[in-house]
């Protein structure tokens, strides 16, 4: 055997990592790695890098062994929490040294791979995106933070990941992902709110409503195949608006939704989200206020109505509902036969004229009455009355939220001010014999 230690090179980094990758599979009793091999890699990218102290060892000419080295200190600027020193499986008397000197603690690890940090417990997201501002500044590599897609990859055991991201916005990040062959799509969510999505999913393939198949979750992402490498579907595209045929297939997924929701939700007192929760009188008082409309009769029949009005609206009949309908959220079979929608995030409880408003309002003339067609005379007039007033008002509450008022709420804003939702909102409750 010849053994032979020598400086690492460029050439090396590959083979390094990947060597490093396997040494570290399997080593916290489940079959993935935590990102080891990724360290190495940016700690070459550090001005506290050694570079004289890199070094590989090969056996017979082939590399079997690898140390790097980087300079480290202990930090405690005013601005962080004291550190706690990993110090469980030290031998007392070190403990006591740590303790004569003072060093404090602060969170105990409850994972630690030797490399990366997985894990803070009683440390909440903000305060780690805060640590890793000053680590950024001080030039030192950051920490993990519980929504990193690589800790998502790694619980999901998904080996040798190459990622690319598609894109990043609102707290959601979107991955591309090639391993062992396969071609995936991560979906990441930062804060649990947008993670109902994943309930989502789990409900749909519950009630055998199609949708693509959810491979694998964790409490932060979700694991779905790569709509784009092939299959029996592809994605929509724009012209897919235009087309009678596939409209006719929008309209029996939707129709399926609406039936099985109405079942499910009929005898399940599920807390999912409503897009007509945001309707509330301090957002009404909001409304009026920042769109400079508090002198609108309008304000002034709601808040003479609300309570009535308030529970009108919470009798309304309800199903499950996408409410999110456009070709960018829609897959269609080569065929033409067939299409669901998918992206959850928006799913919840509604009224079901909402969703074939929202589908019927994306289509051309000629695929809505192909859609309203396929869907059949299940339309109910009182939501249709109901919809006229409550779309408008939830698109006003959360274009309220915006520092800077939305494009995309301009129409609703103009039916405010020109009076056509006062119109319909005495149309509606004129049903109830109200004025």
């Amino acid at each position: 055997m010849n053994i032979r230690i020598r400086k690492e090179m460029p050439a090396d980094h590959r083979i390094v990592e990947e060597l490093t990758r396997e040494a570290f599979w399997g080593n916290l009793d489940h079959p993935t790695c935590d990102g080891e091999h990724l360290l190495v890699h940016k700690l070459r990218t550090l001005p506290s890098f050694v570079a004289e102290l890199d070094l590989v060892a090969e056996v017979d000419g082939k590399i079997a062994g690898h140390v790097i080295y980087s300079r480290a200190k202990v930090l405690t600027p005013d601005e962080l929490l004291p550190v706690k020193l990993l110090t469980d499986q030290l031998p007392e008397q070190v403990k006591q040294t740590f303790a004569r000197h003072e060093i404090r603690f602060v969170a105990q690890l409850q994972r630690y791979s030797g490399a990366e940090l997985l894990e803070w417990e009683g440390m909440d997201e903000g305060l780690l995106m805060k640590i890793n501002g000053i680590l950024s500044r001080l030039g030192q590599p950051c920490k993990l933070l519980p929504s990193s897609y690589i800790l998502q990859l790694t619980e999901l055991g998904v080996r040798n990941p190459v990622c690319s991201l598609i894109r990043s916005k609102a707290g959601i990040s979107l991955y591309r992902v090639e391993a062992e062959g396969k071609k995936l799509i991560l979906k990441v969510f930062e804060n649990q709110e947008n993670a109902r999505e994943i309930d989502n999913y789990l409900l749909l393939s519950e009630l055998d409503i199609p949708t693509l198949p959810l491979l694998g979750y964790t409490q932060n992402a979700i694991l779905l195949p790569d709509a784009e490498a092939g299959g029996e579907y592809r994605l929509g595209k724009e012209s897919d608006l235009n087309n009678t045929k596939v409209a006719g297939a929008i309209a029996r997924w939707y129709t399926m939704l609406h039936k099985k929701g109405r079942a499910y939700l009929s005898g399940s007192e599920s807390p999912m989200y409503d897009e007509s929760d945001v309707l509330t009188a301090d957002n009404m008082r909001l409304i009026a206020e920042k769109t400079g409309t508090a002198e609108n009769m309008l304000w002034h029949t709601i808040t003479g109505n609300y309570d009535r009005i308030r529970s009108r609206i919470d009798a309304l009949p309800r199903t499950l509902t996408y409410n999110d309908f456009y070709w960018t959220n829609l897959l269609v079979s080569k065929t033409g036969e067939s299409a669901f929608m998918f992206d959850y995030n928006l799913l919840g409880k509604g009224i079901a004229y909402g969703d074939i408003r929202n589908v019927t309002g994306s289509l051309s003339p000629e695929a809505a009455a192909a859609f309203i067609q396929e869907y059949g005379d299940d339309i109910d007039e009182e939501q249709k009355k109901a919809d006229a007033i409550i779309a408008p008002l939830v698109t006003l509450a959360n274009a309220c939220r915006y520092e800077t008022f939305p494009t995309w709420a301009a129409t609703s804003l103009e039916e405010l001010k020109n009076g056509e939702l006062l119109k319909h909102l005495r149309e509606w409750l004129q049903l109830e014999g109200m004025k």
